[in-house]
């Protein structure tokens, strides 16, 4: 493809348009620099962070502190994971204030002395927010530059096409001489910038935005791991509290003993119910018998034989005499 037709316009082209098309140029420079950049280093960061969660998982469920002491003695601990947890790590052993023991025993088993404090916590937690704004800034720096040059480069190539199709009717006003061959120059110089601001956007706006994902993965990763963290600083103190309240209960001596106090109690006596006595009926109680009714007592109730009862004499009504006189 012939190219010389834009060497050719640039050459025509007044002070304006060339110096538009030269900011243009030193723009592309810094933006394919910005692009080679971050591709690397989103590459390098992205490839640190898998190896240090590789190393993570082997202690995660075991004992996942053992963490701080992997990141003296391996060398694929590094990226922003691993100057997350350097961070977190300092501001723990600044606050406990451990001796030699304790940050051995630390560094090698991943056991914290004693439980954390919410105050503690608390610094853990605002330490680990500002690393992830410590890094998240690193990693976006560059990109700030990128979106402006994007922003400006096609008003910067509309500003040079402007300025050339303007000084061109003007050169047409003051020679009189509106045909092809004197206006055709300066539209094609006009356009030239135009041309350059579309080059050095379109690319850049590609770019920028696959950087841009790269990045927020990146930035995912770092959250999804800094509550991994936290959530483990958490376990590792609770741990410590039951270790410790284990150990308060071994050194406390044994309870006094409570002595035994026998009562001694008499056998419950049996009560025994009297015999059932019907009593015996009084004297001359049978001389007069009375008729047998509902309920009177008979010979089996009093436990003797009784005499039949007589019958009562039989009662009959005589009629009235009749009224004297008659």
């Amino acid at each position: 493809m012939n190219l010389s037709f834009l060497i050719e316009a640039f050459n025509i082209s007044d002070p304006v348009g060339k110096g538009i098309v030269g900011v243009l140029l030193v723009a592309n420079c810094i933006c394919w620099s910005i692009v080679l950049n971050k591709r690397f280093e989103t590459s390098s960061i992205v490839s640190q962070c898998r190896k240090f969660l590789v190393v993570f998982g082997k202690y995660k469920f075991s004992a996942p502190l053992r963490i701080f002491g992997e990141l003296d003695t391996n060398r694929k601990v590094t990226g922003p994971l691993a100057a997350l947890t350097e961070a977190v790590r300092e501001t723990l052993m600044a606050t406990l204030k451990l001796d030699s023991i304790q940050k051995e025993r630390l560094l090698t088993e991943g056991v914290l002395p004693r439980p954390l404090k919410q105050s503690e916590l608390d610094a853990l937690r605002a330490t680990v927010n500002r690393e992830m704004t410590k890094q998240v800034i690193q990693l976006e720096s560059g990109l700030t530059m990128m979106t402006t040059i994007i922003s400006l480069a096609p008003m910067m190539g509309l500003f040079g096409t402007v300025w050339g199709v303007l000084a061109t009717f003007m050169d047409i006003g003051h020679s009189g001489r509106p045909d092809i061959a004197s206006v055709g120059p300066g539209i094609a110089s006009a356009l030239l910038t135009t041309v350059c601001g579309l080059l050095v956007a379109i690319p850049a706006i590609f770019f920028n935005n696959f950087s841009v994902r790269a990045i927020n993965d990146i930035i995912n990763n770092l959250e999804l791991y800094s509550e991994d963290l936290f959530s483990v600083l958490l376990t590792a103190s609770e741990t410590a509290a039951q270790e410790a309240s284990a150990q308060e209960k071994e050194s406390a001596p044994p309870p006094a003993p409570v002595p035994t106090v026998i009562v001694q109690t008499a056998p419950p006596q049996q009560v025994v119910p009297p015999p059932m006595d019907y009593g015996v009926p009084a004297p001359g109680y049978y001389d007069n018998p009375a008729p047998q009714e509902y309920g009177a007592p008979t010979s089996q109730e009093f436990g003797s034989p009784m005499p039949p009862a007589e019958p009562a004499p039989r009662q009959v009504q005589r009629p009235a005499p009749p009224p004297a006189g008659f």
